[in-house]
């Protein structure tokens, strides 16, 4: 027997017991495989054929095998065991083990064409993959591992061992199924957070993949997207010709650098009751009532005076559309499970003026807004809730200044038309004192 962290014996003898979950592909040998929880002990996650008999075999598998320092892809063959890929916490540079005590999401991708395996943990994305698996020079080696694993004829089941199970039997398949999603697609790369309208594509843009485009949007975020991107969606659009000569843009600006300004001292109310850092606040302005889909008001206009953000926060697994409406601001991406404020960002982007941006469950959903250009940044966001979602999360949850989780209901500090009529009138009370001194 060999230990818990380095042993290959253990691994083969788990597949002669019976699983802890198993499920069909739901596409002929490709796909994501992921699941949510809560491990201290070691896990196996298998990929299996049935036998004629409508046995598994058990000397035909691939198998992730997970533990608490590393991560390991196995293969067997008509009973030869060969260790295809392995990481560890000491090369990798942070956990790519189950993490004790944690709920983590761990993923398995299974690209069938590439002959590629991916392991990761949080999103699924190019930027949280741990570890990957390389079959092709296998398949070169040996022409029956590609007819039973990478060919279109055969179907395949995937199944999680445990060696010490966490699940009281009887209730193993119904707790693993609420913690497992499965997508069709495997992990291949990391989507453009940018989205360009398809009626403006081009085949630079398509090639170089800087954008997403409007049409291959999640269904819920092109309802949201379609919204946000109509021509009068702008800051300074007003309903009558008599607003239009005082632009909403600068009675804004006026109001955040203004100490009697309203918004200012909004900013200021917020952060006396919230006892959190003041450049982390910023103004919420809702548009229109909550329709139960979405967390909160869908639609919201946030403002962020010059040098300020958010902490990292998540979306309660809503899906998003964001358009810079005035201004710039940088978005930092992180990991599902960031747990620490000062933890290094997955990747970001600069976004300004007309920029569209998009999230989803599974892309960008955990994020940080920092405004660090000369000027305040309006953003519209809006958020809804997937048509698979049934749970409908009403908070966000973000990181405190005492790296604390925290959960946060939407609320709203102004009404978009109450907001709009303070800071106008306050802008034309200003404008005039400033024409009386000036005469």
């Amino acid at each position: 027997m060999h230990s818990e962290e380095t042993g290959v014996a253990d691994d083969s003898s788990d597949y002669k017991r019976k699983p802890t979950w198993c499920r069909k592909f739901p596409s002929v040998g490709k796909g994501t495989f992921s699941f949510r929880a809560e491990r201290s002990t070691p896990f196996n996650i298998a990929v299996r054929l049935l036998t004629s008999t409508g046995e598994y075999a058990d000397d035909v598998w691939i198998t992730l095998a997970v533990r608490k320092t590393e991560a390991m892809f196995l293969v067997n063959l008509n009973g030869a065991i060969k260790k295809v890929s392995k990481a560890t916490t000491e090369s990798f540079g942070k956990c790519v083990g189950y993490e004790p005590h944690k709920k983590v999401t761990y993923w398995l991708s299974y690209d069938r064409d590439k002959m590629l395996l991916k392991y990761g943990k949080g999103h699924r994305m190019k930027e949280t993959t741990i570890l990957t698996a390389d079959f092709n020079k296998y398949v070169k080696r040996d022409a029956t591992l590609k007819d039973h694993f990478f060919s279109n004829s055969k179907e395949r089941w995937i199944q999680m061992y445990d060696s010490r199970t966490i699940f009281a039997f009887g209730e193993i398949k119904e707790k693993v199924d609420e913690q497992v999603t499965f997508d069709v697609e495997p992990v291949v790369t990391t989507r453009s957070p940018f989205v360009k309208d398809s009626s403006q594509a081009n085949m630079f843009d398509i090639d170089g993949g800087r954008y997403t485009f409007s049409a291959d949007l999640p269904e819920a975020c092109q309802t949201l997207y379609s919204n946000v991107t109509a021509p009068h969606i702008t800051l300074n659009w007003a309903p009558s010709e008599t607003n239009r000569h005082i632009q909403l843009s600068d009675a804004i600006r006026h109001s955040l650098q203004t100490k009697d300004g309203v918004l200012y001292k909004k900013l200021l109310e917020k952060k006396e009751r919230s006892g959190g850092l003041f450049n982390e606040m910023y103004l919420r302005v809702t548009l229109g009532e909550s329709l139960g889909k979405s967390p909160g008001v869908p639609y919201v206009l946030e403002i962020w005076p010059k040098g300020h953000g958010s902490p990292i926060h998540s979306h309660g697994n809503a899906y998003g559309v964001i358009r810079v409406l005035h201004g710039g601001v940088t978005v930092y991406v992180y990991n599902k499970d960031s747990s620490d404020r000062n933890e290094e960002p997955l990747l970001s982007f600069k976004t300004k003026y007309d920029d569209v941006t998009w999230l989803s469950p599974n892309w960008f959903q955990t994020h940080k807004l920092w405004n660090d250009t000369d000027d305040f940044c309006a953003t519209l966001q809006c958020y809804q809730y997937g048509e698979e979602d049934e749970n409908h999360c009403p908070y966000f949850e973000y990181i405190s200044k005492t790296n604390q989780k925290g959960q946060f209901t939407p609320n709203s500090d102004f009404t978009f038309l109450n907001m709009f009529q303070l800071v106008m009138s306050e802008y034309k009370t200003y404008l005039k004192k400033k024409h009386c001194k000036v005469m």
